[in-house]
């Protein structure tokens, strides 16, 4: 797990401590400040828990009727994107509302919603007036993973829409795959597919000669296999020999195996141009990766 980031299945509510094991967050992370414990062998991320008591101390002064959405309603949801300042809020009431660190935007009529928070739809669609597209091709993936919403529920409801972001969302949600387990692998996925390389398929179980196993990203014509390598495949013992041995099989079945380590994903270029030769190695032949001004916005910063 690096630093700066949070399994997405340790989002959203408590976790135990097995829990955080299996995501790759050890014992030790887990004492640390990100994490607040809740209960015997039970923990929160400390952030959610902050957040929610500030969502919930503006919504007693806000004017009624006010709901959690965008940003913040996808962080309360679990989804954590973008800044939690400020707070951001939709309401039908006319009065405008004018605080430090809270955004409330008028609407005609509120979304539909549950506890005060817009529905997860409506939370990603009105994302997009703030996130950058990796961004919010992330919550996506992130709100599938988490099984608030799907595919075809998300599809819908920004084709239908016409207010503001609906541009935006439309063109990401193009993007959105189920099946990812990770933010950095919505990273990975976005660097090849926006340098212009083909869609690969997401966390698939390919069949190996001795056993099966789950790849990050595979491309089955091409017979290349992605996987990004998190921490805790170093620190967990029984996984690195399981991934050696999957990886040995896959070697023999004909596959070339990309792994992905955190220092080689500050190189987003040379990622790309790994995959790429690997691509063609296998047969394929599209055009060569580019590097635009959209690409180097997201990925070279």
């Amino acid at each position: 797990m690096r630093p700066s980031e949070i399994p997405p299945q340790l989002s959203g509510h408590p976790f135990t401590l097995a829990e955080a094991r299996s995501a790759g967050v050890s014992r030790k992370v887990l004492r640390g400040r990100r994490f607040a414990p809740t209960g015997r062998g039970t923990y929160v991320l400390r952030s959610e828990l902050a957040e929610r008591t500030l969502v919930g101390a503006a919504l007693l002064t806000l004017p009624s009727p006010t709901l959690a959405a965008s940003v913040t309603g996808l962080r309360l949801l679990g989804v954590m994107v973008g800044s939690p300042e400020p707070l951001r809020f939709v309401t039908t009431h006319p009065r405008q509302v004018r605080r430090r660190g809270i955004r409330v935007r008028r609407v005609a009529s509120l979304p539909p919603h549950r506890d005060s928070v817009a529905i997860p739809e409506y939370c990603w669609l009105t994302a997009a007036l703030e996130l950058n597209l990796l961004d919010l091709v992330t919550a996506g993936d992130w709100l599938l993973r988490a099984e608030l919403t799907t595919l075809r529920a998300l599809s819908d409801y920004v084709g239908t829409s016409a207010s503001r972001g609906a541009g935006a969302a439309r063109s990401a949600v193009r993007l959105v795959c189920k099946g990812v387990d990770s933010p950095r692998e919505s990273w990975l996925r976005l660097c090849l597919v926006l340098a212009g390389l083909p869609m690969p398929e997401c966390n698939p179980v390919v069949d190996g000669r001795r056993r099966s196993g789950r790849v990050d990203l595979v491309y089955l014509e091409f017979r290349v296999l992605i996987e990004y390598e998190g921490d805790q495949h170093r620190g967990d013992r029984r996984q690195w020999n399981r991934d050696i041995d999957r990886y040995d099989d896959f070697t023999q079945m004909g596959f070339v195996i990309i792994r992905i380590t955190a220092e080689r994903a500050r190189y987003p270029r040379l990622v790309v141009r790994l995959v790429d030769e690997a691509l063609r190695a296998g047969g394929f032949r599209g055009p060569e990766p580019a590097f635009d001004q959209r690409w180097m916005r997201l990925f070279e910063r």
